[in-house]
């Protein structure tokens, strides 16, 4: 792996972290499709899933740590749910290895349907293992379960638009000058 290329794999590894915990608007499944994308097409699909788990486990430590010094409510680390959701986040970079050929419909297809996918399984495990916030376990309270977590859907469903945006578009933009710069 060039230099450059590790260089910009930490500087979006701390970038989505800090974004993360500062703002609460979660860049880490764009991250998974990123990743799924870009790393399926270099033949290194196990970077594809490392990428979002490293982005995972560096803003739960800033999480943690601020949690500690009691500037923050989140803890960072939350037990056996955590390694089920960086299980998910890490999975989600198989949705991205259908944008491989990096066109728009791919591009657009994957960072809708990654949040959708997380948002259907992880509360199926919430409503599954403990009923969500106390809903039943029955279909009626899987169905409650869904409805508690439409606000979540929708905001990441915007944060894998934006960040999906800003990762594909900067890779087509850098793709575009290193074309540029071996036709001159």
């Amino acid at each position: 792996m060039r230099k450059n290329t590790i260089i910009t794999i930490l500087l979006l590894i701390a970038v989505t972290a800090i974004f993360r915990v500062v703002l609460g608007f979660a860049p880490q499944i764009a991250v998974a499709v990123f990743s799924g994308a870009l790393f399926a097409n270099q033949g290194n699909k196990k970077m594809a899933f490392i990428l979002p788990l490293l982005s995972m486990l560096v803003s739960d430590i800033l999480f943690q740590v601020l949690y500690t010094l009691h500037l923050s409510a989140i803890e960072g680390f939350y037990g056996v749910d955590q390694l089920v959701n960086y299980a998910m986040i890490a999975g989600l970079a198989i949705v991205g290895f259908s944008a491989k050929q990096f066109k728009f419909v791919n591009i657009l297809t994957a960072n809708i349907a990654a949040p959708i996918v997380f948002f259907l399984v992880s509360n199926f495990f919430v409503w599954a293992t403990n009923g969500g916030w106390h809903h039943s376990i029955t279909f009626s309270g899987l169905v409650a379960c869904y409805v508690d977590g439409l606000p979540f859907l929708w905001k990441s469903i915007a944060s894998t638009a934006v960040f999906g945006t800003l990762f594909f578009g900067a890779a087509y933009l850098l793709s575009r000058r290193e074309l540029a710069k071996a036709t001159n």
